[in-house]
C-alpha cells in the first residue's frame, strides 16, 4: 500500500500498521482500537479508503474498524466514498460499514436525511454487512424495512435480488429476512413485494415461516388474510412432505461441545456452513438442569476465527471442547430451551438468538448410555485429577442451601462428612450430579473414548441408585475438604 502524503503521527502510524497486518478475529481488532482515540483514528482509515490503493482484505479490514469506530462526525466524507463509483466497490463497502455501527433505529431515522444518492448506495453496497446484523440481531430488520419502504415500488425488485444473494451468503433464512417488512402494512401491500416475500419462505420451508405466516394471518387487515392463509396451508403442506425437517440439515453444520463445570454448565458452539464457505457461528452456554445463561452469535466467521474462540474459552486449562454430533447437539439446546421456558427465566435478545439459529438444525434422538464398566476408587481419583474436573466439588452455598455448612472442629467433622450426602438425596443437586456424570458419558464418547463413556455411566447409576453412600458425589464432597489444586492445567491436545 503507497504511503500517504499527509503528516504522519502516532495514531495515524498505528492505524498504518494495522492495515499492514490481519488481526486475528473482530476481538483483536477491537482491542487494538481500543488504545487509539477515535476521531484521528477515523480520519486516518478515511483517508486510506480516499486517496490511498488498499487491497480487498486491507479495505475490508477498513470497513471493520469503521464499524467499531462509528461514522461519528465524517457524513460528508463517508457520503462521498459511498457515491464514488470510481473508488473500488471493497472501498465504498467499507465506507458503509461505518454506518452499521449505528442502532437499526438511528440508522432508519438517518437515511431519510441523507443525500438520495448516498442512501441508495448506502442500500446496495453493504447488504451483506446489514444481512449479518440481522442475524445476530433481529430487530435490525426495520434496517431492511426502512430501505425497502424508501424505494419506490417499481425500484424494489433490483434490491430484492441484492438482498436474496446476501441472505443466501450469510446463511440468512427467509422468516427473520422478511419476517418485519411482512408485518409493515405499506410493504404487505405491494403486491410484487409481498408474492416475492411469501415465495422465499415458500421455498425453504421451515417452522419459523409457519409462525410467522399463522401470526401474519391472524393480524392482517381482511384483503390480506387470503394470500397470507394460502401461503401458510402451502408452507405447512411442503414442511410435512419433508416430515417436519427443515432445508438446513447436518450436513451444512459442525458442532463442539464443552465439559460442564461444577455447577452444571457448559458452552456449545454450532457452526452453519454460508455459500461463501464462511460460518455462522451461534454460542450458547446452559445448564443441565437448569436454564440458558448466555450466548451470542456471530457472522460470516472463518474456521481459523472458530477455532479462536474455542482456544480462547479453553486456554484457562478447565474447559475442553469436543466435535459433537449437531443433531445431538441441537437435542440438548432444544431441552435446554424448555427448561428455561418452565422455570420462566429471561434470557437476552443475544442468547435467543442463539438458541434459535441452533434450532434449525433436526435434532436427533440422543443414543442411550455407554454400558457401563467396574470402576475403581484409583480410576475415578484419576479421572478428577485431571483439569477440566478440578471445579467439581460441593462449595459451601450448595451445603448451606441443601444441607449445613461443615464443622470447624475437627471432632464434628466425620460425623458431619457421614451425614451431608443424606441431607442431599432427593435435592436438585442430586438430579445434577447425576446429570453431569450421564452428560460426560456423553461426552467421553464423541471424544471417542468407550472406557470413560462406560466409567461416567457407571457413577452416574451410582449416584442416581443411592446419593448418600455413591463414590461421585463422596469424591465431590472430599474435594471440598481437601483440594486438589488451585491452579489448572493445559487441556489435553486430542481435540481436532
Amino acid at each position: 500500500m503507497p504511503t500517504l502524503e499527509a503528516p504522519v503521527g502516532p495514531v495515524e502510524r498505528a492505524i498504518d500498521a494495522l492495515l499492514g497486518q490481519v488481526p486475528d478475529g473482530p476481538e483483536a481488532l477491537r482491542r487494538y482500537l481500543a488504545d487509539l482515540p477515535p476521531v484521528p483514528s477515523r480520519r486516518r482509515l478515511l483517508a486510506w479508503l480516499r486517496e490511498g490503493d488498499p487491497s480487498t482484505v486491507q479495505a475490508r479490514l477498513a470497513g471493520q474498524a469503521l464499524r467499531i469506530l462509528g461514522p461519528g462526525s465524517e457524513h460528508g466524507p463517508l457520503a462521498a466514498l459511498l457515491t464514488d463509483t470510481t473508488r473500488p466497490h471493497a472501498v465504498r463497502c467499507a465506507a458503509a460499514e461505518a454506518y452499521l455501527a449505528l442502532p437499526p433505529k438511528a440508522l432508519e431515522a438517518l437515511l431519510p436525511t441523507m443525500d438520495p444518492v448516498a442512501a441508495s448506495a448506502l442500500a446496495a453496497l453493504p447488504l451483506l454487512g446489514l444481512v449479518s446484523g440481522v442475524l445476530e440481531n433481529p430487530s435490525a430488520a426495520s434496517v431492511l424495512t426502512g430501505l425497502l419502504r424508501s424505494l419506490p415500488s417499481e425500484a424494489r425488485p433490483a434490491l430484492l435480488r441484492d438482498l436474496d444473494l446476501a441472505a443466501t451468503l450469510a446463511g440468512l433464512d427467509a422468516a427473520t429476512c422478511y419476517g418485519h417488512a411482512l408485518r409493515d402494512q405499506t410493504l404487505a401491500q405491494d403486491d410484487a413485494f409481498r408474492s416475492h416475500a411469501l415465495a422465499k419462505l415458500l421455498a425453504a420451508p421451515d417452522e419459523a415461516g409457519v409462525a410467522l405466516l399463522t401470526a401474519l394471518r391472524a393480524s392482517a387487515p381482511k384483503k390480506l388474510r387470503a394470500p397470507f392463509q394460502d401461503a401458510l396451508v402451502r408452507l405447512t403442506a411442503a414442511l410435512a412432505s419433508r416430515g417436519g425437517v427443515a432445508a438446513d440439515g447436518n450436513a451444512r453444520a459442525l458442532a463442539f461441545a464443552s465439559n460442564p463445570d461444577g455447577q452444571g454448565a457448559l458452552v456449545v458452539f454450532v457452526a452453519l456452513r454460508n455459500i461463501d464457505e464462511s460460518y455462522t457461528v451461534a454460542n450458547v452456554c446452559f445448564r443441565l438442569t437448569e436454564d440458558l445463561r448466555n450466548g451470542f452469535v456471530e457472522a460470516r466467521c472463518s474456521r481459523r476465527e472458530l477455532d479462536r474462540m474455542m482456544e480462547d474459552l479453553e486456554a484457562e486449562g478447565s474447559i475442553l471442547c469436543v466435535p459433537a454430533p449437531p443433531g445431538e447437539v441441537a437435542a440438548l439446546v432444544a431441552q435446554a430451551v424448555a427448561r428455561t421456558r418452565a422455570l420462566r427465566s429471561r434470557p437476552d435478545t443475544a442468547t435467543l438468538r442463539a438458541a434459535e439459529l441452533i434450532a434449525r438444525i433436526p435434532p436427533t434422538a440422543l443414543p442411550a448410555p455407554a454400558p457401563p464398566r467396574d470402576v475403581s476408587i484409583e480410576r475415578i481419583h484419576a479421572l478428577f485429577d485431571r483439569p477440566i474436573h478440578r471445579a467439581w466439588y460441593f462449595d459451601l452455598v450448595d451445603l448451606t442451601r441443601y444441607g449445613d455448612a461443615p464443622p470447624r472442629d475437627s471432632a464434628g467433622l466425620a460425623r458431619w462428612f457421614k451425614d451431608a450426602l443424606r441431607k442431599f438425596v432427593g435435592t436438585p443437586m442430586q438430579a445434577r450430579v447425576v446429570a453431569m456424570a450421564r452428560y460426560m458419558s456423553r461426552w467421553a464418547g464423541w471424544r471417542g473414548d468407550a472406557d470413560e463413556a462406560g466409567d461416567w455411566t457407571t457413577l452416574a447409576d451410582g449416584a442416581e441408585r443411592d446419593f448418600a453412600t455413591a463414590p461421585l458425589p463422596m469424591v465431590m464432597l472430599d474435594a471440598l475438604m481437601h483440594p486438589r489444586g488451585k491452579g489448572v492445567g493445559a487441556p489435553s491436545k486430542g481435540r481436532r
